[in-house]
């Protein structure tokens, strides 16, 4: 039963993203979804690090660094989402050349393998 209740906010933070409590998810800002990089549960950091890859090539000026910082998360699901989300955004996330860089060493090795083609994206090689 204890479990049930451990995964209840795992749950209703899913619904909250998701249905963006009866909004449109494009209505959430990129400063909440910045917030939500640092959320405790990892279910939400990872909506979080998705959402931001796809609405960070409009304000890169704020998702990247965000972004970036999230490739030190305790979770390598994490990191990989947000190296991922870099990727999607394009050239624009330029400036976290240095963080994909070094999570070309990550202990995780998809987190490795998307830096490498997150690097590549960016760079443009």
């Amino acid at each position: 039963m204890k479990a049930v209740f451990r995964k209840t906010p795992v749950l209703f933070a899913l619904f909250l993203l998701g249905a963006g409590c009866g909004t449109r998810k494009e209505d959430r800002s990129i400063a909440d979804l910045v917030r939500a990089l640092k959320a405790k549960d990892e279910a939400v950091r990872i909506m979080a690090a998705e959402d931001l890859g796809e609405r960070g090539p409009t304000e890169p000026d704020q998702a990247v660094p965000a972004l970036a910082d999230a490739l030190k998360d305790p979770s390598a699901n994490v990191r990989q989402v947000a190296v991922r989300a870099l990727a999607k955004i394009g050239p624009e996330a330029r400036s976290a050349a240095p963080a994909l860089k070094k999570a070309l060493t990550d202990s995780d090795l998809g987190v490795r393998l998307a830096a490498a083609d997150a690097l590549k994206t960016i760079q443009g090689n």
